[in-house]
Parts: structure tokens; C-alpha cells; sequence
């Protein structure tokens, strides 16, 4: 729902504004920071404990097509990142690793402030929402719904080439063990300050902030 609010917010953007578009394609790279989560690992005959963790920092990639018209514009991003965080296993009290992959296709609705002239740089930020793969070993895979807000400062080198520089907010959904056998593993967002937790609700609180550097090409 959120997603197809975007989208028809950038298309009534698009047809309303008559200028000329700016699009461009570009990669990004860095690290995220996840934060505390309660980490479960269950043995299908029962679970431990929530593990109140520290995630631990991981990286980040992505690709990034953008199209603005002047002050406003669209975004759609294909992001992986990785995490990992050390969880009790049911019946020892040793811990043991457990591996997050997230994998997200994100549209973004920005809007930007240019410090000059065309070719200047600028700061923007916006929201975004979409879908998340999410995979964890010892554990499953699913497919959930992702938010988020990013800002950042972009900086022309020539003029078709663009540094990129952004810090992200993201939101997903929390990783529910699947009914079966073997072992699996349930994610949450942690129960202290959590700003996803408070919007919303306790199964949609999973938070990261990706810090990523980009190159774009303006066509």
C-alpha cells in the first residue's frame, strides 16, 4: 500500500511538472549498523529466551536508478546487506552465530536543495517503501515488506558523473520461524527505544541505517 502510494505520487510528480527529467543509474557501497534485536533460536520443540544482541556491523551494496524533475524526484533501489549476532542455543549455554541477509527492492519518493546552479551540488532525502527477502541461517527465508527515509549530499565530478554520499533508515518486518522440522531462528527489533516499534507495533521493528558512498552516471 505504501509502495503504490509512492509510485503514483512520482508519476502525478512526472506529469505535472513540466521540466526537464535528470535520470541516472548508479552503485553504492558501505556498511550498516543493525543495532541491538532479541534473537531467538528454536529447536521446533521449544525456544530459549529472547538474546537481547548487538548485531554486528556488516556490509552493504546496491544499485540506484533516480530520475528528478528539478526539485522533486523518484527512486528505485535493488539493496543487500549483511548482519550477524550471536544467539543462546536451546538447551546449552553456549551461543552460537546466527547469519541475516536482507535483499530489498525499494521506490522512494525525494526531493531536493541545490547550492547553486544546475551542476551544483545538492542535498536531498525522502521516504521509501517496497519489498525484503529476508534470510537467516540456522533458520528460513521469506519475503516481507520494508520501510524507510534516507538523506544525502551529491557532488558533481564531471558532467555526467556524480559522487553520492547517504545515510539510510530502514524498517523490516520481523523473521517469524516457518512450521517444521530442523531449527530456525526468530529476529525482532529490541524492546527499548525503537522508533519502528512505536509506528509500527512490535513485528515491525527491525531496524538498520546503511552509510553508503555512490557513483552516478546522469545520462
Amino acid at each position: 500500500m505504501i509502495c503504490a502510494a509512492l509510485m503514483g505520487a512520482g508519476l502525478v510528480v512526472g506529469w505535472t511538472i513540466p521540466v526537464d527529467g535528470e535520470p541516472s543509474l548508479g552503485l553504492t557501497g558501505g556498511l550498516t549498523f543493525a543495532g541491538d534485536q532479541d534473537v531467538t533460536i528454536i529447536d521446533r520443540n521449544g525456544g530459549v529466551k529472547p538474546t537481547d544482541t548487538s548485531a554486528a556491523i556488516g556490509p552493504v551494496g546496491g544499485i540506484a536508478g533516480t530520475y528528478w524533475w528539478k526539485h522533486l524526484g523518484l527512486q528505485l533501489d535493488g539493496l543487500y546487506w549483511h548482519t550477524s549476532a550471536q544467539a543462546a542455543l536451546p538447551g546449552s549455554f553456549k551461543r552460537a552465530s546466527v547469519n541475516e541477509d536482507r535483499g530489498a527492492l525499494l521506490v522512494s519518493l525525494l526531493g531536493r536543495v541545490s547550492f547553486g546552479e544546475a551542476d551544483a551540488p545538492f542535498v536531498y532525502g525522502g521516504l521509501g517503501a517496497g519489498g525484503v527477502f529476508l534470510g537467516v541461517s540456522p533458520g528460513q527465508t521469506t519475503l516481507e515488506r520494508a520501510v524507510g527515509a534516507l538523506a544525502g549530499v551529491a557532488i558533481p565530478i564531471t558532467t555526467q558523473l556524480r559522487l553520492r554520499t547517504e545515510v539510510r533508515y530502514l524498517l523490516t518486518h520481523d523473521v517469524d520461524p516457518k512450521p517444521g522440522r530442523g531449527t530456525a531462528t526468530e529476529i525482532s527489533g529490541h524492546r527499548g527505544e525503537n522508533p519502528g516499534r512505536a509506528l509500527f507495533g512490535p513485528h515491525f521493528d527491525t531496524q538498520f541505517v546503511p552509510v553508503l558512498v555512490g557513483l552516478d552516471y546522469v545520462f
